[in-house]
């Protein structure tokens, strides 16, 4: 492989859907700056896309950690060159319960991680995007983001949070060639959602994800993964800050963008 795309930037990218999106995004072209809290994961990942002929490094960071998020996105653009895209993959749900008992601390630091996080690594690439009119974010949504979602209404606001900041932000940028989506990657097996199907806590509280990775139930880790790529190299002002659901026919999706933004779907919205 070699790189004529650019840099992408994924969170969370040591496992599970971020694992999957930074090797589908090295194998259409693009280096990869993996990041994640958990070097040896991003390692990994990082040596598994140098050992297929991509270019990669890995880059361990605290997105809550403004300092630590600005230090790392100086490092990638040293090593492998301005950022094009930003995946903001990395994410938390282990808040589990009612309001009137959950673990505050547990509650909080789900909506610091999806919500602070987020604004943190957009905060950071967003000046070398603008100064150089070019540049694609990715948001990942997740389950509460439309719904409610009782006994997880830290992961729910923060994800709520998340649509609807990225819809502010892509009206902010769009205007300097920067587009922003989101993308809602489905129920995909990780340890995170392991955790909701097979954990005492979450068979009490999340009782309604018993059996999802039961036969072909589960949602497959590529079609975020390509969906990812997808959004990467995506143009397009009537879809930009929608939610768009991973697996959706793209060629669909084009088609039907200035309808969707006619209507306003695909959005968050009080009617």
């Amino acid at each position: 492989m070699l790189n004529e795309l650019g840099c992408a930037v994924v969170t969370g990218a040591g496992r599970g859907i971020g694992k999957a999106m930074s090797l589908a995004l090295a194998e259409r072209g693009w280096a990869v700056a993996c990041v994640a809290r958990t070097e040896t994961e991003i390692r990994q990942v990082a040596d598994q896309i140098r050992n297929a002929g991509g270019r990669a490094g890995h880059y361990p960071t605290d997105i809550c950690d403004l300092a630590k998020v600005r230090q790392s996105v100086a490092q990638i653009q040293d090593e492998l060159g301005p950022i094009d895209v930003l995946i903001n993959n990395a994410g938390s749900f282990y808040a589990l319960g009612p309001v009137a008992e959950v673990d505050a601390d547990k509650w909080w630091r789900d909506v610091t991680i999806n919500s602070l996080g987020t604004f943190n690594c957009c905060q950071a690439v967003l000046p070398h995007m603008i100064e150089r009119r070019s540049g694609r974010i990715v948001t990942l949504t997740g389950g509460g983001t439309g719904n409610p979602l009782p006994f997880g209404s830290g992961y729910a606001s923060s994800k709520a949070a998340v649509a609807r900041f990225t819809e502010c932000l892509a009206h902010e940028v769009i205007d300097h060639d920067v587009y922003v989506y989101a993308m809602s990657p489905g129920f995909v097996r990780t340890r995170l959602t392991e955790h909701h199907v097979f954990s005492d806590e979450g068979q009490k509280y999340l009782p309604m994800m018993k059996g999802s990775f039961d036969g072909d139930k589960q949602y497959p880790p590529d079609k975020a993964a390509a969906m990812a790529v997808f959004l990467a190299e995506l143009k397009s002002r009537p879809l930009a800050g929608r939610i768009l659901s991973a697996g959706t026919d793209t060629d669909k999706l084009l088609a039907e963008a200035q309808d969707i933004a006619d209507t306003d779907r695909l959005q968050l919205r009080i009617t």
